[in-house]
């Protein structure tokens, strides 16, 4: 059954793209807009969010991450922490929520219209 998946099923060749129906596509204009607005719609509430945590909680310690890194990640994650003796595995309250939202991408997608 496994065999006959591979060798049938998963690798036949795809069908030939028509030039027609690209030009079709590039010419819609208002289907580009729409798919525009969506985009754009999504990135307002996560600038929103970003910048609400960023002004409240700016130099806050968010989380202890259980693995050890080093210090090249330090600028990345403690992001308005002034700290210079800070270990490298605590993360700032700004990138845990960028981590966060980068983690969740698919259920952002998922909950759009």
């Amino acid at each position: 059954m496994r065999r006959r998946y591979l060798t049938n099923d998963a690798f036949k060749p795809l069908p030939e793209p028509t030039g027609d129906m690209d030009v079709q596509q590039l010419e819609n204009m208002s289907a580009m807009s729409d798919m525009m607005k969506g985009n754009v719609s999504a990135m307002i509430p996560n600038m929103l969010s970003m910048a609400w945590v960023s002004y409240f909680f700016s130099g806050f310690v968010l989380v202890k991450l259980p693995f050890p890194l080093t210090d090249a990640f330090k600028p990345m994650l403690q992001r308005g922490i002034a700290l210079s003796a800070l270990d490298c595995s605590y993360v700032s309250s700004l990138r845990g929520i960028l981590s966060t939202f980068l983690a969740c991408v698919a259920f952002f997608c998922c909950a759009r219209p």
